[in-house]
């Protein structure tokens, strides 16, 4: 065979893979569109969520929420988008898809207070067709109020002044994370964390002697999460849910006077470990321009760099406002975490978040 003859040969193969491979991802999402008669159901041959279960099953990617969808194993990654918006930002999905990359054996849900499940067509946004490529995503609407009514925090949903607050979408997150890791464990994510390597069953430092709550791990039925819990169904105001609040309530429930005690020493109560800031939060937020700005790119670089890094806080507070936060013009540490941790959608935006 002469080199012409092969090289069409080749090219005449690639055509072709590349044809089934787009009359598949049309055949997966022919029926993603969702109205009151149907659901997204896919089987889902990967056993690798859970080895005790060998032979294939129905998975329906994106519903109702319902109790009985998830498993209390402890494999387990919540994202609640509280805001009351159908769709995710690009920056969002970025997160979002960093967790799906790093916890690939674990089931990641995304849970959206805002959606309308009856008329809504995921494959209308490009970010939850993006997502649906990983085979862990769960995409659900939750209804609050369903939730809370069978749920310790009832009365701190109805009569607390949570509402009120400025912050009352990121206080809503926190009061569902802690309900959704007693009940089922796993690692709950606020949308301002880009996974790096993987996370299970810790807690973090960022600011000075106080949790963070972007990024809360436990297992299922964890005594300081039952303790909270206990606490705000006796009295909803007991615990403030923020981050000095249920800082407070771990330092008296372990009976230590820091979380740096408890980074070098065992509190029975509370069943995870506290790790140092670099784990989480290598770049502190008073310094968080620097993930943002290509010309301090090197530093970001070497304080992300430790072996002891899983994660990295945005600081979505202070940095939401920029227009930009890494493109083919603008290289900062940013530009390459996402290349990295979430190609998919950085590729859809055209590399630019």
């Amino acid at each position: 065979m002469n080199k012409f003859a092969k090289k069409l040969t080749i090219s005449l193969i690639c055509i072709a893979f590349v044809v089934y491979i787009c009359a598949q991802n049309l055949k997966n999402s022919s029926h993603i569109k969702i109205n009151s008669e149907q659901s997204l159901y896919q089987s889902d041959q990967s056993t690798a969520l859970d080895p005790k279960h060998t032979t294939a099953e129905e998975v329906v990617y994106f519903a109702e929420y319902a109790p009985g969808q998830i498993r209390e194993h402890d494999q387990n990654i919540f994202f609640f988008e509280t805001g009351g918006v159908d769709y995710l930002t690009a920056r969002q999905a970025c997160v979002v898809e960093s967790a799906l990359l790093h916890h690939q054996n674990k089931v990641v849900y995304l849970f959206i207070t805002g959606v309308n499940i009856t008329s809504t067509d995921v494959m209308n946004n490009p970010f939850y067709s993006n997502l649906l490529q990983y085979p862990n995503i769960r995409i659900r609407r939750l209804d609050t109020l369903s939730i809370f009514k069978k749920s310790p925090l009832w009365n701190w949903f109805v009569y607390s002044d949570w509402q009120t607050s400025i912050k009352r979408a990121e206080i809503l997150r926190i009061g569902l994370s802690l309900d959704f890791l007693h009940k089922y464990g796993g690692t709950a994510f606020s949308f301002g964390v880009l996974c790096l390597k993987s996370v299970d069953n810790i807690i973090g430092e960022c600011l000075p002697n106080q949790i963070s709550l972007d990024v809360l791990s436990f297992r299922t039925q964890n005594r300081f999460v039952q303790t909270l819990l206990d606490k705000l169904e006796k009295d909803f105001r007991s615990v403030e849910m923020t981050s000095k609040g249920l800082t407070a309530a771990l330092l008296s429930l372990c009976q230590v006077g820091s979380l740096k005690e408890l980074q070098y020493s065992d509190c029975t109560q509370l069943q995870s470990r506290v790790v140092k800031p670099a784990v989480l939060c290598p770049v502190e937020q008073n310094r968080y321009w620097i993930l943002f700005d290509e010309n301090r790119r090197k530093i970001a670089e070497n304080l992300i760099g430790e072996k002891d890094t899983r994660a990295v806080n945005l600081w979505v507070e202070d940095s939401r406002v920029l227009k930009e936060w890494g493109s083919h013009a603008f290289k900062s540490v940013i530009f390459k975490l996402a290349e990295e941790h979430c190609p998919v959608t950085f590729l859809s935006t055209n590399y630019s978040l």
